[in-house]
């Protein structure tokens, strides 16, 4: 999505978080406004007041890193918790001030939800990684070839199990004792009928000799995904290994590596038509903090 691999433990967090975000603040709704709760969501846009709330306090969580990264201790997931909560208030104090009523949510039900969020989000995480996410299948690799690239990668899937790869270890003809040797290159076949991998990653240097290609075709065929080094370092550090980059990958590569003409035009217009916009909203706001700068 939008050229960014996402795991599938990544979006089933972020999915349910942000159902359990929505149901606290409906919780919250029909808890302080009951006599006219149900009036509120259908006749006065209560549920996508309901719903700005939840989307800002996701994009919160998102840019505090808390998708990329899930083992978070409890301190700081409490304080970005409240942060990002706090984010979510100043959005709608943002809308009040833009005189936008009918997209606020009354002032009760948005601290009670705000307090109900930060307290289900902690239980969910912490039982999230401590459990759901041990239970949730995932994918076992292994390496042909032992670089220090491929080093790298087994050490961030070590640290991040959201990733949902789990390195079982590589095959090698050097005899490397650095990682976890499951023997030589000869024996993939007997490798792959003993730990069953879902995946094969080819990290050798130098494959004109070495790359067994007929037992890679035999096992692509038998329904196990063979893949190359550096589609495997993009997916677990999200960013190209200029290390391992071949020519002929950026010769024969099907997206636009040069800037397109129009594209730059594009983005030049509505780079500058956002940012006078944003410009004119927040100049109030500036002069403000302006004043209280200058008086303080």
């Amino acid at each position: 999505m939008f050229r960014r691999i996402i795991p599938g433990r990544v979006a089933a967090l972020l999915a349910s978080e942000f159902l359990l975000i929505y149901l606290c603040y409906v919780a919250a709704t029909f808890a302080f406004l009951r006599p006219d709760a149900q009036v509120f969501l259908v006749d006065d846009n209560g549920w996508l007041r309901i719903f700005i709330v939840t989307l800002c306090l996701i994009v919160g969580i998102y840019f505090h890193d808390l998708y990329s990264n899930f083992r978070v201790r409890l301190r700081d997931l409490i304080q970005y918790s409240i942060v990002v909560a706090g984010a979510a208030f100043l959005a709608e104090a943002l809308l009040s001030y833009l005189r936008l009523p009918q997209w606020v949510l009354p002032a009760r039900p948005m601290i009670a939800g705000s307090a109900l969020t930060i307290a289900i989000l902690l239980v969910w995480r912490i039982h999230f990684v401590g459990v759901l996410l041990k239970m949730m299948p995932s994918e076992r690799v292994i390496f042909l070839g032992n670089s220090p690239i491929v080093q790298e990668i087994v050490a961030q899937f070590e640290k991040h199990p959201e990733k949902g790869l789990t390195p079982l270890g590589f095959l090698d003809d050097s005899g490397s004792s650095c990682g976890q040797r499951l023997g030589a290159l000869s024996d993939l076949r007997e490798v792959v009928d003993w730990l069953h991998p879902d995946r094969i990653v080819v990290a050798i240097t130098e494959r004109r000799s070495n790359l067994p290609v007929a037992r890679l075709l035999e096992l692509r065929l038998s329904g196990i995904r063979i893949e190359d080094v550096l589609s495997t370092y993009e997916a677990a550090f999200e960013r190209i290994s200029t290390r391992v980059l071949r020519p002929s990958q950026m010769i024969f590569s099907s997206t636009e590596l040069g800037p397109n003409p129009r594209r730059v035009a594009l983005q030049s217009i509505y780079s500058m038509t956002a940012a006078a916009i944003a410009t004119l909203i927040a100049a109030p706001v500036m002069l403000c903090v302006a004043v209280l700068i200058k008086l303080t």
